[in-house]
């Protein structure tokens, strides 16, 4: 991949990085923290340097409340929380009541389990993930 194009994908990157941090994070201060912490592996994946993979706490704001998820420095997962807690994409609309029961099957992190219980309270809420690194 030539430098060019590398370094194009990177301000792509760095450009969701932000949008999604900012419509996430719950102060400036958390917002720059978590830019950061998705951004380090892609600079150093340019870089040619070795990554490895971090897990750090983040409050954020999903359904107007504040969550405490514990996120990988991993892009995908800056993916789950702009699908499941911006785009909303597992949002059902014309429920005619709450469902009781939810299985999540497939789980990964357990994002879209939290998004389960904040939307429904009063179900009960199943994950389950067979990749044990998730």
């Amino acid at each position: 991949m030539n430098l060019l194009k590398r370094g194009g994908n990177y301000l792509l990157t760095l450009w969701h990085v932000l949008i999604i941090s900012a419509r996430l994070g719950s102060g400036p201060w958390l917002k720059l923290r978590m830019a950061v912490f998705f951004l380090w592996p892609h600079l150093r994946y340019s870089l040619c340097l070795s990554t490895h993979q971090r897990v750090r706490p983040f409050c954020v704001r999903v359904l107007g409340q504040e969550v405490s998820l514990e996120l990988r420095n991993i892009y995908p997962d800056l993916g789950m929380l702009e699908e499941i807690y911006l785009k909303q994409a597992y949002h059902v609309a014309g429920l005619r009541q709450d469902p009781a029961n939810i299985l999540d099957l497939g789980s990964n992190i357990g994002v879209s389990g939290i998004y389960f219980k904040l939307r429904y309270p009063g179900a009960e809420v199943h994950c389950f993930e067979p990749e044990p690194e998730n």
